[in-house]
């Protein structure tokens, strides 16, 4: 006689349930994002979270003030207003993928050091907030803002990032875009906006109800005179050469010259010249005076070099220059910012983050760098603590020239915030961990450095 099976019923499981459950709405808060935010990719917002809500509280408040707004492509965008707000609002725009990781951690070192809590958000940030958001500070928004800007980043490139964020940004009480703020302060299409218009217009992002781009106080004009320096510099650099274009029909006649949607896109810096530097450092006529006998100590051609830098200004001890450093498919770096003296301030810096350098039996580093006829510093540290003695040594530069400088290592003097240590030990190129390269010649007005090499005195 054959046994039958009985078989338990499986018992309910609120556990089970509740992954599932969880599971089930993760993937489709994924979905439904990709396609809200890759769909704007192609499609132009109808209107953004803080239009919707300055509409809701001019209805609430009894005194309707209308939205003024008008959408325009990028190819009726002039060129000036995407260096502007580059310039003003996020300068590692063409580097970072949506959070500058540098610019966070110097304002959380400020404000632990007592200043106060400054923002830090990118341009991809800020178009996320405008378009989805709503202005309020708090960790939930924040949080928010972070996950859509990822998708952000995943989705558009770079030029769609720039575009929406020129016709979302918030210029005025009711002017959103950059063509309503072109036409409501100075009656023209955004189209033909000057670069001192432009850099007007910037000026006022940081507050743009209680800031005036028609009635400009001094704060709004000190910061237009500040980002109308740094443009010349960023188109120096090429900063936006194949992302940004002269409009369609603009006087110059030139033709647009964006790329196609979908194209990978990479930041290109260029050097001031025509000549280039060459990628294989160990090919003669790199450095005349090294011909054939030079190791390479930092490749700037590696993928990940770039973001191996950060930068380290004034701000520090509450100084106002800035600065930034980019890498081009070239291989050049670019360090490039202002020197301000207000505050006490008086120095830019960029460090390499720390790591083992394979110095050898080397007498020295050897360096290919093009500047502006002022002289910058070489900085080397065997201590990489955030308030560590250096070793430093100081080469001249000049003004659009390539130069090869030779700096020996017995050539480097102990350093300790600006002070020269008499009691310190002699440099040990063997114990050197960290590089970087410092401007402190207390000289205040822009600046910038191209460094093509950086190599070994064999």
């Amino acid at each position: 006689m054959r046994r039958r099976h009985y078989h338990r019923p499986r018992r309910w499981s609120f556990r089970r349930f509740l992954i599932r459950l969880t599971v089930g709405v993760v993937l489709l808060l994924l979905v439904s994002t990709t396609l809200v935010v890759g769909g704007l990719r192609w499609v132009d917002p109808p209107t953004t979270a803080f239009m919707v809500l300055h509409e809701n509280s001019s209805r609430a408040s009894g005194h309707k003030v209308p939205v003024r707004h008008e959408w325009v492509p990028r190819d009726r965008i002039a060129p000036e207003a995407a260096y502007a707000v580059i310039a003003a609002e996020d300068q590692n725009f063409m580097n970072h993928r949506g959070f500058d990781f540098g610019s966070i951690r110097a304002a959380l070192r400020e404000y632990r050091e007592g200043g106060r809590l400054r923002g830090a958000s990118t341009i991809s940030q800020q178009a996320a907030k405008n378009v989805f958001l709503w202005p309020e500070r708090s960790l939930l928004r924040k949080g928010v803002e972070a996950y859509l800007t990822v998708f952000i980043e995943w989705l558009w490139p770079k030029q769609r990032i720039l575009e929406v964020y020129l016709n979302a940004a918030q210029f005025g009480p009711n002017i959103y875009g950059v063509e309503a703020a072109s036409q409501a302060y100075f009656d023209k299409p955004a189209s033909h906006l000057t670069q001192s218009e432009a850099a007007r217009l910037a000026a006022v992002l940081p507050g743009p109800v209680r800031l005036r781009a028609n009635r400009p106080s001094s704060y709004v004009l000190e910061r237009q005179a500040w980002i109308e320096r740094q443009v010349p510099q960023l188109k120096r650099a090429g900063y936006l050469e194949g992302v940004w274009a002269s409009p369609t029909g603009d006087h110059t006649g030139q033709p647009p010259l964006f790329p196609q949607d979908g194209v990978a896109l990479k930041h290109r810096l260029t050097p001031a010249s025509g000549d280039t530097v060459r990628k294989d450092l160990t090919k003669p006529g790199f450095f005349a005076s090294q011909e054939g006998m030079m190791t390479t100590l930092i490749d700037l051609h590696a993928a990940d070099e770039s973001a191996r830098w950060q930068i380290v200004n004034d701000g520090v001890m509450g100084g106002l220059s800035r600065s930034r450093f980019q890498i081009s498919e070239e291989g050049v770096a670019v360090f490039t910012g202002e020197i301000s003296l207000a505050n006490n301030g008086g120095f830019a810096s960029v460090r390499r983050i720390p790591d083992t350098l394979e110095m050898g039996q080397a007498r020295g580093i050897l360096l290919r760098v093009r500047g502006d006829g002022r002289t910058y510093q070489l900085r080397l540290r065997t201590d990489t603590g955030n308030d560590a003695m250096a070793y430093r040594q100081h080469f001249d530069t000049t003004e659009g020239e390539w130069r090869e400088v030779e700096l020996p290592f017995d050539g480097f003097e102990p350093v300790f915030r600006g002070r020269i240590l008499s009691d310190a030990p002699p440099l040990k190129p063997a114990q050197v961990r960290q590089l970087g390269f410092m401007l402190a010649d207390k000289a205040a007005g822009p600046f910038v450095l191209e460094i093509g090499a950086v190599a070994l005195m064999d």
